[in-house]
């Protein structure tokens, strides 16, 4: 009976640490995706920028006109 009293909590205990542990895989996961698109978006700032200079250059024609 004792056997199968730790065995069962053993089982318990196995069990929550492996969900623990996909839950923490998930977040690392989850993080790569986030760092990987927070990237994206800082690239795409940059371009954003270029294009609002060079249109800021072409348009201060029309002012001195």
């Amino acid at each position: 009976m004792y056997s199968d009293i730790c065995m069962c909590m053993w089982g318990t205990i196995s069990a929550a640490i492996d969900e623990g542990v996909t839950g923490v895989n998930g977040t690392a996961a989850n993080m790569q995706i986030l760092a990987s698109d927070m990237d994206s978006i800082n690239n795409q700032m940059g371009e954003n920028k270029g294009i609002a200079t060079e249109l800021k250059n072409e348009t201060s024609i029309f002012t001195k006109l």
